[in-house]
């Protein structure tokens, strides 16, 4: 089941777990499988189960974030606070579990085997993107632009800032596999890929006769790394890069002799890698010399989010609410409104404090003491194990996958599953006769940690599941299982694995009650409301009472309602759309965007109905959008037009010559006022009324 669980994951676009069913079905089937295996633990009197201090850490952190996102559902959005925080409960919960079922060397080598040709399923597929699905895309677009937009559903007018931006995304070489990010995908492939590759250079010095056990995992190795070689990720680059570089320090401590030639022929390989993608168009000059600018975007990031801590030192803002505080210290120039700060040690102290970031950091010491006592079995000497059922249940998540995927918001393609499965197969019987025979030393491992942090420390993604489950996965082959240290453990082990059943059973429980269910019939209703056009507002009021803490049902329905109004503009209908837009605001009171669109909606009623109460709402909505994100051009100034419309004349200069100022110092096109809010204002300013 935990394999079945940790493939599906990966083949499902996780970026947007913490908004769809299929993350919380995720969340709450690791629970279940936690409950399970402790109960299996107090059944057989499992001496393992005893409670070490690296799972009191790690349950602790757990606690943090429960409590982290309780707090967010009184001050901020309740809906993203409970669903973030049963991801990273469930993650934790995995990890304190999985180290108990696996046992055996050989066991743990099959879920390496399973990991590495999953990269390489992905890698394969990350191939066929770029070199088939992303070209045809781009033909189909510019062979008929208008036709390709109306059948997505979405429409920009040629020439406009918004269909540029589209075509400028468009034009983007990265694969991005089965996830939503291409960065998502280098963060997945790095550590995988140093960890096969570095396996098995191992068995070929060790042993180089048994060509078998080295020679088709070696080569195995080459969609992952070309595939990261598309992704142009400079820091899995760099992560993967300084991982080989650290293990290459600890061979020559160790008193090993690398060979000049080998030394050689590894550098010629990655020359000639590049040398291949520059040929063919896949790097070009800006993944080096936009290096620098990307830093310094980061930076950016990193100075708002130390200064978002700072404000919020003990709790954190909350699981979920991130990007909603993060416009409040966003910088002018900075780039993006990002769903994370891009640095892992940030994003744990801004979503659950500093003392979460403390236990966080135990975690490190605590998980080192334990992998230098770990016990594991060598299956050979009699021992049973479940590697078939590891193999099994990894391609059974293939098949999961869709199921599950209809619970996203995006599931996987045909294409993931036709050249997927295949290329996993393959992979897998590659890795079979290392997976019997081989070995797996646990320093490798523990490189594969420091290559995925190391990556971390400057891309976003362990808040992802698709990418933190990696994570999770080699901390549990790096510790091992818990092993004795005296006699009377069997009895304490078998009272630990009883709480932790029950525990665990528990929050399965308030899992499925606050979160699964809820999200799930929400989603389905707003779904059918896609679905029924003639009756959404009845099947969007459903989806309301099916979550009464989630903001987007109300936002859908206050939308409705205004398109409703505009057609036929009677108070009754204007009366609705107000009590949808006040609800999806105590839902989400700290989106500026949402402030922003209830002001545009109070603003439009204003000037059909010639309402001072209405204006006034209007700019009462614009005033807190600006408060919530002050560096926003267009924010600015509309409140300027909607405050010279009230005839506060020096607070609608003031706002209009921030705005404009806001305008002329971001160098981000998506960031400038439009062309006709900015006449507005320069009309304004020189004393003209804005039409």
């Amino acid at each position: 089941m935990a394999a079945t669980l940790i493939v599906a994951r990966v083949l499902i676009p996780s970026e947007s777990a913490i908004d769809d069913a299929a993350g919380m079905a995720f969340a709450l089937a690791w629970l279940v499988v936690a409950a399970l295996a402790a109960l299996l633990g107090w059944r057989t009197e499992d001496d393992a189960w005893r409670c070490s201090p690296l799972d009191g850490a790690l349950l602790a952190l757990a606690g943090c974030f429960l409590l982290s996102g309780y707090l967010a559902m009184q001050t901020g959005s309740p809906r993203p606070a409970i669903n973030g925080a049963w991801l990273w409960v469930s993650l934790l919960a995995g990890i304190v579990v999985l180290r108990r079922l696996v046992r055996t060397d050989r066991e743990r080598r099959a879920l390496v085997a399973v990991m590495v040709a999953l990269a390489g399923a992905l890698g394969t597929l990350g191939i066929e993107q770029f070199a088939v699905e992303l070209p045809a895309t781009r033909r189909a677009y510019f062979a008929n632009p208008d036709g390709a937009l109306r059948a997505q559903g979405i429409w920009y007018a040629p020439g406009s800032r918004e269909r540029m931006l589209f075509e400028q995304r468009l034009q983007s070489t990265e694969p991005f596999a089965t996830f939503a990010l291409t960065n998502s995908l280098a963060g997945f492939l790095a550590p995988w890929l140093a960890v096969a590759a570095i396996s098995t250079w191992q068995e070929r010095r060790a042993l180089p006769q048994r060509t078998a056990v080295w020679l088709g995992p070696l080569l195995s190795c080459v969609p992952i790394a070309a595939c990261l070689l598309l992704t142009k990720s400079r820091s899995a680059w760099l992560a993967v890069m300084a991982g080989v570089a650290l293990w290459m320090l600890w061979q020559l401590r160790q008193g090993s002799w690398w060979r000049g030639k080998w030394f050689a022929a590894a550098a010629g390989v990655v020359v000639a890698a590049f040398a291949i993608a520059a040929a063919i168009g896949a790097i070009d000059r800006e993944v080096f010399t936009e290096a620098g600018k990307s830093l310094g975007y980061r930076g950016q990031y990193w100075q708002a989010t130390a200064a978002m801590i700072a404000d919020h030192p003990w709790i954190g803002v909350g699981p979920g609410q991130f990007q909603e505080y993060y416009t409040r210290y966003k910088a002018p120039t900075a780039s993006e409104v990002v769903a994370d700060p891009h640095n892992f040690l940030f994003e744990v102290a801004a979503t659950a404090g500093l003392p979460a970031l403390l236990l966080a950091l135990l975690v490190a010491p605590l998980a080192w003491r334990e992998a230098r006592r770990a016990k594991t079995v060598d299956s050979s000497l009699g021992q049973s194990d479940s590697a078939a059922w590891i193999l099994g249940g990894a391609i059974a998540g293939f098949f999961l996958a869709w199921p599950l995927g209809w619970l996203a918001q995006t599931g996987p393609s045909v294409t993931a599953f036709f050249v997927g499965l295949p290329a996993m197969l393959v992979a897998l019987g590659l890795w079979h006769f290392w997976g019997n025979e081989g070995q797996l030393d646990n320093r490798v491992v523990g490189l594969g940690i420091f290559v995925l942090l190391f990556n971390l420390l400057a891309a976003g993604g362990i808040g992802i599941p698709g990418v933190a489950g990696s994570l999770g996965l080699l901390l549990t082959l790096w510790v091992g299982t818990p092993a004795s240290t005296n006699s009377s453990s069997s009895s304490a082990s078998r009272f630990t694995a009883a709480g932790l059943a029950g525990g665990f059973a528990l929050l399965a429980v308030a899992c499925y009650w606050t979160a699964y269910r809820p999200v799930t019939l929400a989603q389905a209703a707003r779904q059918v409301a896609i679905d029924d056009p003639r009756h959404a507002e009845s099947h969007l009021i459903d989806a309301t009472h099916a979550d009464s803490t989630a903001a987007q049902p109300w936002r859908d329905l206050a939308s409705w309602r205004f398109a409703r109004w505009q057609a036929t503009p009677t108070p009754e209908n204007w009366q609705g759309t107000a009590e949808a837009i006040g609800e999806g605001l105590k839902r989400s009171p700290n989106a500026a965007v949402g402030w922003y669109q209830a002001g545009n909606m109070h603003l439009a009623a204003h000037r059909a109905l010639l309402g001072g109460k209405h204006l006034a709402e209007a700019i009462g909505a614009f005033q807190e959008a600006v408060e919530l994100y002050p560096n926003h051009a267009e924010y600015r100034g509309t409140l300027a037009v909607a405050l010279a419309d009230s005839g506060e004349a020096a607070e609608a200069r003031s706002a209009a010559e921030r705005a404009l100022e806001l305008d002329r110092v971001t160098p981000h096109v998506d960031q400038k006022l439009s062309d006709g809010l900015r006449e507005q204002l320069t009309k304004l300013l020189a004393g003209q009324s804005p039409p």
